[in-house]
């Protein structure tokens, strides 16, 4: 196999699996919140961290999306014990102050995707609209 084949069937098998991850993150957007709507892969993550209060390990490769919605979710309750629209920087403040109410993976998650000022990536600009 040339150099060039090898390239090409690395562009293909990847391009294969943003299609998969793509098309699994609609369809878990519609079975968890009710709605659908078009997404933009935004970043990856990998991270390993432990809940100490119930012992489950977190080790995952996260893909993720983001996208607009205007509408109210419509939460499945098999899937989602709860949501609320929260600004970035009121994130930050509630996991400081109630730690214990978030999962450390979605701690960690926050930390990563949200800056020290408490805007990530576009995010102001998405979430303004939720208040």
């Amino acid at each position: 196999m040339t150099i060039a084949q090898q390239i090409t069937r690395e562009y293909s098998v990847r391009d294969e699996l943003e299609t998969v991850t793509l098309a699994a993150a609609r369809r878990r957007l519609l079975e968890e919140l009710g709605f659908s709507v078009p997404l933009e892969e935004i970043d990856e993550l990998q991270y390993r961290t432990v809940d100490p209060n119930s012992g489950l390990i977190e080790n995952e490769h996260l893909h993720v999306f983001q996208g607009r919605y205007a509408g109210e979710p419509c939460p499945n309750p098999d899937e989602v014990g709860a949501f609320r629209w929260m600004l970035p920087d009121r994130v930050l403040r509630s996991l400081a102050r109630y730690p214990d109410t978030f999962t450390p993976w979605f701690a960690l998650l926050a930390a990563t995707l949200i800056r020290s000022d408490g805007i990530g990536p576009d995010v102001q600009e998405r979430l303004m609209s939720h208040g």
